[in-house]
């Protein structure tokens, strides 16, 4: 569960988030939605212990986020809405790339090919190891994205703007497989400044 109470945050003078107070239930799909500059980034960031609150506080499974951050980190993946892979190694591919990611999760060495050839399938990536990174479309590389957090299947997944800009295949098959990500357990929070698919995904808004 994550529970967020009475959060504020300043940046550069400005108030972005005021008094801001919710709670996701476990395995919940849970909907932030708002307009440009609403603040939903940044909330996603401070679930994601990349931003403390100025006031207020944060509990995710149980842990006051600020107090124990390491311990936080381990059980979440975030996808921020920008693109996180490389876009100067060419030369890297799909393979390599999650290669890194589960190394840098600590993932036992024996352990990582396979858990990259579950997430691989389960996302409707089998056979994309070889893939040159240059080669993705901006949908793939996204998807890649997604691969990478969930390496280490985490009990919380945040997602920043996970639809935008995607077609209508591809992101009937995103909704898929978040759904049964929340089916198993997994606690999901995403962003969008629309309500357009979001009724359709969204157990929480």
């Amino acid at each position: 569960m994550i529970s967020v109470r009475h959060v504020s945050k300043t940046i550069a003078g400005t108030p972005v988030l005021d008094d801001i107070s919710f709670t996701v239930p476990e395995g919940a799909i849970y909907g932030l939605i708002g307009p440009e500059n609403a603040g939903k980034t940044l909330c996603l960031m401070m679930l994601a212990t990349l931003i403390e609150p100025d006031s207020g506080r944060v509990v995710i499974h149980e842990r006051i986020v600020a107090n124990h951050i390491r311990e936080t980190r381990e059980i979440i993946g975030y996808v921020p809405e920008i693109d996180i892979l490389p876009t100067d190694h060419s030369h890297e591919n799909v393979a390599t790339t999650l290669a890194f990611h589960a190394a840098c999760r600590k993932i036992d060495k024996r352990l990582r090919h396979r858990r990259i050839e579950e997430v691989l399938e389960r996302l409707g990536m089998a056979g994309w190891e070889d893939r040159s990174l240059a080669d993705l479309s901006p949908a793939g590389r996204y998807r890649l994205a997604l691969a990478s957090v969930l390496l280490h299947a985490p009990l919380v997944l945040l997602l920043d703007n996970p639809l935008a800009g995607l077609d209508s295949p591809t992101c009937d098959d995103l909704m898929h497989y978040l759904r049964n990500l929340a089916r198993e357990g997994m606690t999901i929070v995403l962003s969008s400044g629309t309500l357009h698919r979001m009724d359709r995904l969204c157990t929480h808004m």
